[in-house]
Protein backbone atom coordinates (compact mmCIF):
# COMPACT_ATOMS: atom_id res chain seq x y z
CA UNK A 1 0.00 0.00 0.00
CA UNK A 2 2.52 2.46 1.23
CA UNK A 3 4.81 1.81 -2.26
CA UNK A 4 1.43 2.02 -4.30
CA UNK A 5 1.25 5.72 -2.62
CA UNK A 6 4.69 6.20 -3.11
CA UNK A 7 3.96 5.91 -6.79
CA UNK A 8 1.25 8.11 -7.16
CA UNK A 9 2.45 10.61 -5.20
CA UNK A 10 5.93 10.39 -7.48
CA UNK A 11 3.59 10.50 -10.56
CA UNK A 12 1.62 13.32 -9.50
CA UNK A 13 4.62 15.50 -8.81
CA UNK A 14 6.22 14.71 -12.26
CA UNK A 15 3.27 15.80 -13.53
CA UNK A 16 3.19 18.98 -12.04
CA UNK A 17 6.82 19.94 -12.40
CA UNK A 18 6.71 19.05 -16.24
CA UNK A 19 3.23 20.92 -16.73
CA UNK A 20 4.36 24.31 -15.19
CA UNK A 21 7.01 24.27 -17.78
CA UNK A 22 4.82 24.27 -20.66
CA UNK A 23 2.01 26.54 -19.03
CA UNK A 24 4.62 28.81 -18.25
CA UNK A 25 6.09 28.85 -20.97
CA UNK A 26 3.02 29.35 -23.53
CA UNK A 27 1.95 32.47 -20.60
CA UNK A 28 5.55 33.67 -21.83
CA UNK A 29 5.22 33.07 -25.43
CA UNK A 30 7.56 30.82 -25.80
CA UNK A 31 6.47 28.25 -28.51
CA UNK A 32 6.56 24.54 -27.71
CA UNK A 33 7.61 21.43 -29.70
CA UNK A 34 7.43 18.66 -27.50
CA UNK A 35 5.97 17.85 -23.57
CA UNK A 36 6.76 14.08 -22.54
CA UNK A 37 6.11 12.13 -19.45
CA UNK A 38 9.28 9.81 -19.07
CA UNK A 39 12.46 10.04 -21.32
CA UNK A 40 13.20 7.10 -24.13
CA UNK A 41 11.14 6.08 -27.15
CA UNK A 42 7.54 7.04 -27.63
CA UNK A 43 4.53 4.56 -26.18
CA UNK A 44 2.10 7.31 -26.91
CA UNK A 45 2.37 10.29 -29.09
CA UNK A 46 -0.01 12.67 -30.24
CA UNK A 47 -0.25 16.13 -31.49
CA UNK A 48 -2.11 18.74 -29.37
CA UNK A 49 -2.41 22.13 -29.78
CA UNK A 50 0.35 22.55 -32.18
CA UNK A 51 2.99 20.47 -30.23
CA UNK A 52 4.15 17.00 -29.68
CA UNK A 53 2.46 15.17 -26.56
CA UNK A 54 4.51 11.82 -25.62
CA UNK A 55 4.80 9.20 -23.08
CA UNK A 56 8.40 7.80 -22.64
CA UNK A 57 8.73 4.33 -22.40
CA UNK A 58 11.22 4.72 -19.55
CA UNK A 59 9.69 5.63 -16.46
CA UNK A 60 11.80 8.53 -15.70
CA UNK A 61 11.58 12.02 -15.28
CA UNK A 62 10.15 14.37 -18.16
CA UNK A 63 10.87 17.68 -20.22
CA UNK A 64 9.33 19.86 -22.18
CA UNK A 65 11.04 20.90 -25.63
CA UNK A 66 10.44 24.66 -26.20
CA UNK A 67 11.19 25.70 -29.87
CA UNK A 68 15.28 26.35 -29.95
CA UNK A 69 15.21 29.51 -32.35
CA UNK A 70 12.61 31.18 -30.03
CA UNK A 71 13.80 29.60 -27.12
CA UNK A 72 17.38 30.60 -27.10
CA UNK A 73 16.33 34.32 -28.12
CA UNK A 74 14.41 34.68 -25.10
CA UNK A 75 15.34 37.05 -22.06
CA UNK A 76 17.52 35.58 -19.67
CA UNK A 77 14.68 36.47 -17.25
CA UNK A 78 12.30 34.11 -18.75
CA UNK A 79 14.92 31.41 -19.35
CA UNK A 80 15.14 31.50 -15.63
CA UNK A 81 11.37 31.53 -14.87
CA UNK A 82 10.41 28.81 -16.96
CA UNK A 83 13.19 26.79 -15.84
CA UNK A 84 12.81 27.13 -12.17
CA UNK A 85 8.80 27.29 -12.47
CA UNK A 86 8.44 23.24 -11.94
CA UNK A 87 10.34 23.16 -9.20
CA UNK A 88 8.58 26.01 -7.44
CA UNK A 89 5.23 24.46 -8.47
CA UNK A 90 6.94 21.18 -6.10
CA UNK A 91 7.82 23.78 -3.30
CA UNK A 92 4.23 25.31 -3.21
CA UNK A 93 2.79 21.89 -2.71
CA UNK A 94 5.37 20.40 -0.61
CA UNK A 95 4.46 23.86 2.16
CA UNK A 96 0.53 23.22 1.16
CA UNK A 97 0.89 19.58 2.46
CA UNK A 98 3.36 19.99 5.38
CA UNK A 99 3.33 23.79 6.24
CA UNK A 100 5.86 26.13 4.76
CA UNK A 101 8.34 26.09 7.81
CA UNK A 102 8.78 22.44 7.48
CA UNK A 103 8.51 22.61 3.65
CA UNK A 104 11.52 24.76 3.69
CA UNK A 105 13.51 22.93 6.37
CA UNK A 106 13.55 19.52 4.14
CA UNK A 107 14.59 20.86 1.40
CA UNK A 108 17.44 22.38 2.87
CA UNK A 109 18.04 19.44 4.81
CA UNK A 110 17.96 17.87 2.00
CA UNK A 111 20.54 19.53 0.27
CA UNK A 112 22.67 19.38 2.99
CA UNK A 113 22.21 15.66 3.18
CA UNK A 114 23.02 15.04 -0.89
CA UNK A 115 26.12 17.27 -0.50
CA UNK A 116 27.75 15.18 2.35
CA UNK A 117 26.75 11.87 0.77
CA UNK A 118 29.38 12.84 -1.95
CA UNK A 119 31.89 11.30 0.51
CA UNK A 120 31.53 7.73 -0.09
CA UNK A 121 31.95 6.63 3.40
CA UNK A 122 29.44 9.10 4.70
CA UNK A 123 26.83 8.03 7.13
CA UNK A 124 24.69 10.76 6.30
CA UNK A 125 22.85 8.62 3.21
CA UNK A 126 22.09 5.80 6.53
CA UNK A 127 20.83 8.45 8.80
CA UNK A 128 18.23 9.61 5.71
CA UNK A 129 17.21 6.75 4.50
CA UNK A 130 16.39 5.48 8.65
CA UNK A 131 14.61 8.60 9.48
CA UNK A 132 12.53 8.48 6.02
CA UNK A 133 11.88 5.73 6.46
CA UNK A 134 10.39 6.32 10.71
CA UNK A 135 8.16 9.45 8.49
CA UNK A 136 6.47 7.14 6.19
CA UNK A 137 5.53 4.89 8.66
CA UNK A 138 3.73 7.36 10.08
CA UNK A 139 2.68 9.80 7.73
CA UNK A 140 -0.69 10.66 5.98
CA UNK A 141 -1.37 11.27 2.12
CA UNK A 142 -0.39 15.02 2.79
CA UNK A 143 2.19 14.88 4.31
CA UNK A 144 3.58 11.92 2.06
CA UNK A 145 2.65 14.16 -1.24
CA UNK A 146 4.77 16.81 0.20
CA UNK A 147 7.76 14.98 1.55
CA UNK A 148 8.02 13.29 -2.05
CA UNK A 149 7.06 16.92 -3.85
CA UNK A 150 9.90 18.57 -1.45
CA UNK A 151 12.48 15.50 -2.52
CA UNK A 152 11.61 15.81 -6.42
CA UNK A 153 12.18 19.79 -6.04
CA UNK A 154 15.46 19.63 -4.04
CA UNK A 155 16.93 17.10 -6.69
CA UNK A 156 15.70 19.32 -9.54
CA UNK A 157 17.44 21.93 -8.34
CA UNK A 158 21.17 20.21 -8.30
CA UNK A 159 23.77 22.04 -10.30
CA UNK A 160 23.61 19.30 -12.78
CA UNK A 161 23.31 19.90 -16.81
CA UNK A 162 20.12 17.41 -16.81
CA UNK A 163 18.68 18.69 -14.28
CA UNK A 164 16.78 22.33 -13.70
CA UNK A 165 19.67 24.29 -11.55
CA UNK A 166 22.30 22.83 -13.99
CA UNK A 167 20.25 24.51 -16.76
CA UNK A 168 19.72 27.80 -15.05
CA UNK A 169 23.60 27.73 -14.32
CA UNK A 170 23.97 27.44 -18.30
CA UNK A 171 21.66 30.10 -19.07
CA UNK A 172 23.49 32.49 -16.73
CA UNK A 173 27.09 31.46 -18.26
CA UNK A 174 25.33 31.76 -21.81
CA UNK A 175 24.20 35.23 -20.78
CA UNK A 176 28.03 36.09 -20.08
CA UNK A 177 29.85 34.68 -22.22
CA UNK A 178 28.97 31.99 -25.48
CA UNK A 179 29.63 28.30 -24.11
CA UNK A 180 31.26 26.20 -27.11
CA UNK A 181 29.24 23.05 -27.95
CA UNK A 182 32.47 20.86 -26.55
CA UNK A 183 32.83 22.69 -23.53
CA UNK A 184 28.85 21.75 -22.95
CA UNK A 185 29.34 17.89 -24.37
CA UNK A 186 32.44 17.78 -21.40
CA UNK A 187 30.13 19.37 -18.99
CA UNK A 188 26.94 17.14 -19.79
CA UNK A 189 28.97 13.73 -19.53
CA UNK A 190 30.75 15.26 -16.04
CA UNK A 191 27.20 15.73 -14.60
CA UNK A 192 26.39 12.16 -15.86
CA UNK A 193 29.05 10.86 -14.19
CA UNK A 194 28.19 12.32 -11.23
CA UNK A 195 24.49 11.53 -10.71
CA UNK A 196 25.91 8.17 -11.82
CA UNK A 197 28.06 8.23 -9.01
CA UNK A 198 25.32 9.32 -6.21
CA UNK A 199 22.21 7.18 -7.43
CA UNK A 200 25.40 4.24 -7.30
CA UNK A 201 25.70 5.41 -3.47
CA UNK A 202 22.46 5.94 -2.68
CA UNK A 203 21.47 2.94 -4.10
CA UNK A 204 23.93 0.60 -1.96
CA UNK A 205 23.17 2.44 0.89
CA UNK A 206 19.49 1.70 0.73
CA UNK A 207 19.97 -2.22 -0.51
CA UNK A 208 22.15 -2.01 3.14
CA UNK A 209 19.51 -0.85 5.45
CA UNK A 210 16.74 -2.81 3.70
CA UNK A 211 19.34 -6.22 4.04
Amino acid sequence: MLLALLVAAALASLLIHVGSFAVVGRLLRVPIDEVSLFIGPAVVSRKVSGFKLKVGAIPLGGYVRFAREFYEKAALWKQLIITFSGCFSLLVIACLCLGPATAVAMVGNLFLVIAESVVPTSEARALSIASSSAFLEQATMAELFGAVAATLCTINLLPLTSLNGGHALLHIARAIRPIGEKAEGVLSIASALMAFYLTVLWVVSLVVYLF
